[in-house]
């Protein structure tokens, strides 16, 4: 690999837009390696990639671009450590709350797929018996027009999910 590299090959290298690149440099977050005096062009070495990621990886996190460059620029490890740990705590709690609704829809999923199964006709009865029925029961009519949800007898926090007409 080249020991410098132009600005679009670095853009290329780290997945980074040149645009990007000027900006960061024009604010003092991130700066070329070395600069051609005469066309000003910026150069960088590969190594600069991990400095790129770091920035990106607390950019994505919502870090001001401030607070990073003043991380980046003391290369101070306490600094470091202190945003590392704040972003660790906020991206513990976004992924209990992405756990959260991720069960939520699976569930929900898995409920309405079972709900689907049901076949044309059927009743539901107290919410999970299934059976064929008379019309003076009081199941619920199953068809694929809307979603009804049943709550399931000794169980307050679970529902059922079927398609009725109802």
């Amino acid at each position: 690999m080249k020991e410098f590299l132009s600005v679009k090959e670095f853009s290329e290298l780290s997945g980074i837009e040149i645009t990007t690149l000027r900006y960061w440099d024009e604010i003092g977050l991130f700066s070329p390696a070395k600069r051609n005096p005469s066309n000003k062009y910026r150069y960088y070495v590969p190594q600069q990639a991990i400095s790129v990621h770091f920035i990106t990886v607390f950019s994505n996190l919502r870090a001001s671009l401030k607070t990073i460059s003043g991380v980046e620029s003391s290369r101070a490890p306490e600094k470091i450590v202190d945003l590392i740990e704040q972003q660790e705590s906020i991206l513990d709690m976004e992924m209990k709350r992405l756990s959260e609704c991720y069960s939520i829809i699976h569930i929900r999923r898995r409920m309405i797929n079972y709900g689907m199964k049901v076949l044309e006709g059927f009743h539901a009865v107290d919410g999970i018996r299934m059976n064929s029925g008379h019309p003076d029961d009081e199941g619920v009519r199953v068809d694929a027009t809307k979603v009804v949800v049943l709550p399931i007898e000794n169980m307050p926090a679970c529902s059922f999910y079927f398609f009725s007409n109802n």
